[in-house]
């Protein structure tokens, strides 16, 4: 068993319960031998299966393990999949013509640090401050409020929309993207694919070695738009 896996799972279900209503993936990628991936299709009013699975499979140790969770919901076709409701390695994932709708808008604010590596303090707090002026510019332009997730490394701020799966409305978020990111440096401007996936909260954050300098952390829920996490901790996004 990998000594660095922990769990928090009321955030993990915190975050399946803000979706919106539908099926999504959880993807495991680790830094094995293999570089192993595995995924699991769930549907957001029964995640029990893909929670039990993911909290209680044997991984390796001495390698990094990342989960993450696709923005969006993917169609009902999906279900069809060997691994909906079983953690599998596949190589068959998420693309963008298995998006059913697009729900969010996410901004990565990603600091600058050594690749291979996590974070250090000093390096996430500049993503931090970052994170601040991109939510009030946003705010400018009359977005409401996001749900801001502490990646572990940086922030996402995450931005609830409604629209279709159209080649047009997908070009619309890509230039948003780009628009940011060439405004906002340590914007990550990779992600611009609605099939992304984004770090679970209540999973930890693994990048390299964990040492005092560049530690491992676990990714957390900060605040979201209905006020019910008021943001309150160090390095919240204020």
């Amino acid at each position: 068993m990998n000594k660095h896996i922990k769990f928090n799972e009321d955030w993990i279900r915190w975050e399946i319960r803000n979706k919106v209503p539908g099926i999504y993936e959880l993807r495991i990628l680790m830094s094995d031998f293999y570089n192993t991936k595995l995924s699991c299709y769930f549907h957001t009013d029964d995640p029990d299966p893909m929670i039990r699975q993911m909290m209680a499979w044997n991984y390796p140790p001495d390698c990094c393990i990342n989960h993450y969770l696709t923005i969006n919901p993917v169609k009902e076709y999906c279900e069809a999949r060997e691994q909906f409701n079983s953690l599998r390695k596949t190589k068959i994932m998420t693309d963008e013509a298995d998006i059913a709708r697009l729900t969010w808008f996410a901004v990565d604010v990603d600091p600058e640090h050594p690749r291979g590596t996590s974070a250090s303090d000093e390096e996430k707090e500049e993503a931090r401050k970052q994170a601040v002026e991109v939510t009030h510019y946003m705010q400018e332009l009359g977005f409401s409020y996001p749900e801001i997730v502490d990646s572990g490394n940086g922030y996402h701020l995450k931005y609830r929309i409604d629209l279709d799966n159209t080649p047009e409305n997908r070009e619309l978020l890509r230039n948003m993207n780009r628009s940011l990111s060439a405004k906002f440096p340590l914007i990550d401007a990779s992600v611009k694919d609605v099939s992304r996936v984004l770090k679970l909260p209540g999973t930890m954050a693994m990048k390299g070695r964990s040492t005092p300098e560049r530690p491992f952390r676990m990714a957390r829920i900060l605040r979201d738009p209905l006020g019910l996490d008021e943001g309150r901790g160090s390095g919240d996004v204020k």
